[in-house]
């Protein structure tokens, strides 16, 4: 009775643990969206949030990214702002990225304060409207006075584009907090003055920038209060409040961090390891990297298969070099290519029914015997596709047949008129002295104006094209053709 409680609930731990992964992997993303005043800091504390829960960050500054042959490559060379709803619409991609949707997203850079491209509700709106909502918003609130002094003090790199703020660039401070970390850390005083020169080089290159000037930040502030905040006050007062975080731009970026408390997203690690056999692989990294305290890295339930390319269709044992751990658990990859997606998002490669190995059958017998019927059968009870021959294959076949006619037509009808016309011209010989002017007049006319539509060259175009239907084929090399051809589109669906 003790053997078989225990084995009953070891099952039942199995199960619950499948459900477990099941809604995890089902789970949708913590995303999050920052607003406030123009300058209270968003884009820091977005990349900060974006660093410590493992979020994608997306930000005018940092997300924009350009790569090959594009417009804004010409725009940017000669000079010129991107317009603003080409902005919007690399923002929008970017939310609908494959890797958002696994890992999520911290969002800084909407609504946009000019409405150039859309209104402000217009932006709303289409934040509400996403495929992945934002769960948090984070409200940075921030007074006049206090925000205007903090714009004022701000330097910006020329180089970078880094923004510093007062006591940042302040070079008395920076030397004296170099020293005092150098003299706590004991180190030589070479290594202290090598680290002191590019301080210098970086204060020597940072400027104002009108924006952040006091004649200007005034009206950038009231600009924003006048347009923008009743709508986000809409926005956000039908927002869960559970989930509303209203945070004092006073404080540190580090102390407004600790306030964004949520569930983080399971990221994928790199297991570095040299030509391991998965076995030797489990025994070593459940010894001595564990993934936290009491849980060690297990065998996957696709064993040594790549996941990517069994959810392609494809049965390829997995390289132990890349061997990535998600959650508890290992998944061993067939090549780079593999690799990229998996850690891009692994969500679309495990979820059920995966790990389901790819199942071809072919059901053959004699006319009127039931192969339809058992196909449809199977493929709803097996959540399977079917591809009936000869529904593929009558399309083509159609095709093929049709030029076929088309091409005997025409070689027909050229035959069929020159025999024609030679059996007319015998009959020429043998009446010549029979005719007279207008009948022989009448003759030669008809003689060298014979067309297609004459009633003897149609008929004998229509016994040509009655026999070759009579006798037409398919070949089997046709069929095989539209098989494979069908079974890729499958494959890379």
């Amino acid at each position: 009775i003790t053997s078989h409680h225990k084995t009953e609930k070891r099952q039942v731990d199995n199960l619950i643990e499948d459900e477990a992964e099941r809604e995890g992997l089902l789970a949708k993303p913590t995303c999050f969206i920052i607003v406030g005043r123009p300058g209270v800091g968003k884009s820091t504390l977005a990349k900060k949030l974006a660093e410590s829960w493992k979020c994608i960050l997306i930000d005018g500054k940092y997300n924009c990214c350009i790569s090959g042959p594009c417009p804004l490559l010409t725009i940017l060379s000669e000079g010129r702002i991107i317009p603003e709803d080409m902005v919007l619409q690399l923002i929008i991609a970017r939310l609908n990225s494959p890797d958002v949707e696994h890992y999520g997203y911290v969002l800084s850079c909407l609504p946009f304060m000019s409405e150039e491209c859309l209104k402000i509700h217009e932006q709303l709106e289409l934040i509400k409207n996403l495929k992945l909502t934002p769960d948090f918003i984070i409200n940075i609130k921030y007074a006049d006075k206090d925000l205007v002094h903090r714009l004022s003090g701000l330097k910006q790199h020329t180089e970078t584009g880094q923004l510093y703020n007062r006591e940042q660039w302040t070079r008395e401070d920076v030397f004296n907090k170099k020293r005092e970390n150098k003299d706590e850390e004991l180190e030589d005083e070479e290594e202290e003055l090598d680290e002191q020169e590019p301080q210098k080089d970086i204060v020597g290159h940072l400027v104002w920038t009108p924006e952040n000037l006091v004649r200007n930040a005034f009206p950038r502030i009231n600009m924003y209060k006048d347009t923008m905040l009743r709508p986000l006050e809409d926005y956000m007062s039908g927002h869960n409040p559970l989930y509303l975080l209203e945070l004092d731009g006073n404080n540190p970026p580090e102390e407004l961090l600790s306030v964004c408390v949520c569930v983080r997203v399971c990221v994928c690690v790199l297991i570095l390891s040299s030509s391991l056999f998965q076995e030797d692989l489990l025994r070593i990294m459940s010894s001595s990297r564990t993934v936290s305290p009491g849980f060690r890295w297990r065998r996957s339930r696709w064993s040594r298969t790549c996941p990517v390319a069994l959810k392609e269709g494809k049965i390829i044992p997995g390289k132990p070099e890349l061997s990535v751990g998600f959650q508890d658990k290992l998944y061993i990859l067939s090549s780079q290519e593999a690799y990229e997606k998996f850690i891009t998002n692994p969500r679309r490669y495990l979820l059920p029914p995966m790990p389901r190995p790819p199942c071809r059958v072919s059901i053959i017998g004699p006319p009127q015997a039931g192969k339809s019927t058992l196909c449809k059968l199977l493929a709803q009870h097996y959540n399977a596709l079917v591809l009936d021959m000869e529904v593929l294959v009558q399309p083509v076949l159609a095709k093929v047949e049709q030029e076929k006619l088309e091409e005997i037509k025409e070689q027909t009808t050229q035959i069929a008129i020159e025999k024609i016309r030679l059996k007319m011209e015998q009959e020429d010989g043998e009446n010549l002295g029979k005719l007279s002017f207008v009948d022989d007049h009448h003759f030669h006319y008809d003689l060298y104006n014979l067309t297609e539509d004459h009633p003897e060259v149609q008929a004998m175009v229509l016994s040509a094209l009655e026999e070759a239907k009579h006798m037409s084929t398919s070949p089997f090399s046709l069929y095989a053709e539209v098989l494979e051809e069908r079974v890729k589109e499958v494959c890379q669906k």
